[in-house]
């Protein structure tokens, strides 16, 4: 039988986290309709930041070369972020992730879920080969909405998160060794749960 450990890939090395939020709806059809909204904002990265709420990073949805795109996530797309502070010199000051999948998933008669996958990579700006985020490229984050019976739930899960301090750059291995901190016990801890929350409840969140 499918579960959700099977969309979460295996926690190996570094840290990890979980993220979650739940509202329970008064009839099924209701359930749905908020579990089909949810899974629009989750695909709508362009305005996660307003989800987040002030002080969030700025997630924008790009092609493969790197150019801003107006889209729904999709695999094959990349995330360029913009974490308040300085950014990494490899991403031209931005941290990306690369979209490795979304999914559908029949879990029980009762479960379903819709997953998308991310992961560390390159600037596709450049042909600078050094990964261009704070984790290494190991870390994986998976975003996702599930519905079960008459409850909605947003979950974000972080595996394998190591910091990034193995570059040919000095200051990018400072940076995102301080970045990678902050971002397990700060932006994980509010920005994560506010997105978790938001993508359920949307903007009156």
């Amino acid at each position: 039988m499918n579960t959700t450990s099977q969309i979460i890939p295996s926690q190996i090395a570094g840290d990890k986290s979980d993220h979650k939020f739940a509202v329970i709806a008064d009839s099924q059809i209701e359930a749905y309709k908020i579990f089909k909204d949810s899974i629009l904002r989750l695909l709508d990265v362009n305005e996660w930041d307003k989800l987040c709420g002030v002080g969030s990073a700025i997630f924008t949805l790009t092609d493969d070369k790197g150019c801003e795109i107006n889209e729904l996530i999709q695999q094959g797309r990349f995330i360029k972020i913009d974490i308040p502070g300085p950014g990494p010199k490899a991403g031209d000051g931005f941290d990306w992730v690369y979209i490795e999948k979304t999914e559908s998933r029949k879990i029980t008669d009762s479960k379903e879920c819709f997953a998308v996958s991310v992961r560390p990579t390159t600037n596709p700006q450049t042909s600078n080969v050094s990964i261009a985020h704070f984790f290494k490229k190991d870390a994986t984050s998976t975003f996702m909405v599930c519905i079960d019976g008459n409850i909605i739930t947003a979950s974000i899960h972080g595996r394998n998160e190591i910091p990034n301090t193995e570059t040919a750059n000095t200051i990018d291995n400072i940076r995102n060794k301080v970045v990678a901190t902050s971002a397990i016990s700060f932006l994980s801890e509010v920005q994560w749960n506010n997105l978790v929350r938001g993508i359920v409840k949307g903007n009156d969140a």
